[in-house]
């Protein structure tokens, strides 16, 4: 799992089966979904454990800003 202070970088940490498991756990829980084929595509050609490339910092920049504005519930603490 990803830790602000142990890790510069986010990494893959669910594909497949399990990554279908907490977006329908997120579902369950009516948490926002961020819905990018395209971007689900590339990240899903990376092996778990591998560092987000730096070309998708930009995209994956977004979706935070995204995630972190919806709403104070789904904040995560960035301290």
């Amino acid at each position: 799992m990803y830790n602000i202070h142990k890790d510069h970088i986010p990494k893959i940490i669910a594909k497949g089966q399990r990554a279908e498991e907490i977006i329908e756990l997120a579902r369950e829980q009516n948490i926002p979904i961020h819905d990018d084929s395209q971007l689900m595509e590339i990240l899903y050609t990376l092996d778990l454990g591998y560092e987000i490339p730096e070309t998708l910092y930009q995209t994956i920049a977004e979706i935070i800003a995204f995630i972190y504005s919806a709403d104070d519930a789904y904040r995560i603490e960035w301290d």
